[in-house]
């Protein structure tokens, strides 16, 4: 763009030039100031253009920067998803643990029942053992007394069938020997 307004330019102060040749004074008074004002704009807009240069370079300078910026947040973006894809496994993963933590602690408790069911019933059958070793202490004690009463009867018994010189005989229901 800037070569064809060099060159638009340079046309027209050729132009003025090639009028020049020629003609009189006021006309060539008329022509050199249309060339100064030709060269004059050719002058302001090869300024404009090195302006738009310099800002398309800034431009493109920023245009790189926030491609890198793009770059760097699309990077993030995908951290940040795949973070996210973490945190949902993850909830899921706490979840099951806390519905097994329930089912443990529900197990627990009735495994604790179980125990102190246990525990009462083996309580209640101590107590009946003891009861019934008592009893059968208590039953055995008798059964020695009554075993030392029968011998004593039985000495009697052989003391007067003795005394009484073998007279009388006693059916053998009375003989415990």
């Amino acid at each position: 763009m800037s070569r064809r307004i060099q060159m638009v330019a340079w046309l027209g102060v050729m132009g003025c030039a090639v009028a020049l040749v020629g003609c009189n004074d006021a006309e060539s008074q008329q022509a050199k100031a249309r060339a100064e004002a030709a060269e004059a704009k050719l002058q302001k807009a090869e300024a404009q253009q090195q302006a738009t240069e310099a800002e398309r370079d800034g431009l493109k300078l920023e245009v790189g920067g926030l491609s890198q910026s793009v770059q760097a947040l699309t990077s993030k973006l995908s951290v940040a998803a795949k973070l996210k894809d973490q945190v949902s496994s993850l909830s899921a993963l706490m979840a099951d643990r806390d519905s097994s933590i329930a089912k443990l602690k529900d197990q627990t408790q009735s495994l604790v029942a179980a125990r102190d069911s246990a525990m009462a019933q083996l309580t209640t059958a101590k107590a009946q053992i003891d009861k019934l070793t008592s009893q059968f202490e208590g039953q055995i004690q008798k059964f020695s007394q009554l075993n030392e009463q029968n011998k004593k009867l039985q000495a009697m018994v052989d003391d007067l069938t003795k005394k009484l010189g073998g007279e009388i005989k006693l059916p053998d229901m009375f003989n415990f020997k």
